[in-house]
């Protein structure tokens, strides 16, 4: 079968840092042109700079999306430097954090601003109700009540 073949499938799984790459993109597009590729392109050629939408196209899905060429459409877009580079120095420096204090950020590879900024309610509705799920498991397997159901507030 064709879907159970890797060699032949046509879908690809991107590293963690052009998948970020491709979702900044699609921020920018929203962010400043409503969304519209189109608009992009045209604000690309008063640049004097052109890319067809084919290739915004495939930055945005499949096709390849380096350091390189990151910095490239940067500089031709009017991007902030850097804007399209994954923060995993962020990530870093928040891993560490988050050993020595635990409590103040769950995630090592995701940034607060990428949770916030990036993701979208229902997106950040399904984690929480992910890793909720996952608390419920843990508690039920260790027979503890489940304080996910506690919805008063404890006194101080």
């Amino acid at each position: 079968m064709l879907a159970n073949n890797p060699a032949m499938t046509t879908e690809r799984t991107d590293r963690p840092d052009v998948a970020q790459r491709r979702r900044y993109l699609r921020k920018w597009l929203l962010d400043n042109f409503g969304g519209s590729q189109a608009a992009f392109l045209a604000d690309l050629e008063e640049r004097g700079h052109e890319m067809n939408q084919g290739e915004l196209s495939g930055l945005l899905k499949k096709k390849s999306f380096g350091e390189q060429k990151a910095r490239s459409l940067e500089e031709k877009a009017g991007m902030p430097h850097r804007y399209l580079n994954p923060a995993f120095e962020e990530s870093e420096l928040l891993a560490r954090e988050a050993a020595a204090k635990p409590y103040l950020w769950p995630f090592v590879t995701i940034t607060p601003d990428q949770y916030n900024n990036v993701l979208r309610d229902k997106d950040r509705s399904a984690i929480e109700a992910m890793a909720m799920m996952l608390l419920e498991a843990r508690y039920d397997a260790e027979k503890h009540e489940s304080p996910a159901h506690d919805t008063q507030p404890k006194a101080a």
